[in-house]
Formats: structure tokens, C-alpha cells, sequence
């Protein structure tokens, strides 16, 4: 059961890191054609 915790938690924090890199690109990419 730890085992599954410790899978889980690995999971979501390669899915925060995932979608992080992309909301900074996507922000970054917005900026530029603002400017």
C-alpha cells in the first residue's frame, strides 16, 4: 500500500511539473505576441 502511495505521489508531481512547463510556455508565447 505505501508502495501505490509513493507511485501516485511520483505521478502527480511529473503532471504538476508537465503542465507547469507548459502553462509557463504557453504565457510566454502570448507575452511575445503581445509585444
Amino acid at each position: 500500500m505505501v508502495i501505490y502511495v509513493e507511485i501516485l505521489i511520483s505521478l502527480l508531481t511529473n503532471v504538476l511539473k508537465l503542465t507547469g512547463s507548459y502553462v509557463e510556455e504557453g504565457y510566454f508565447t502570448s507575452v511575445e505576441e503581445v509585444i
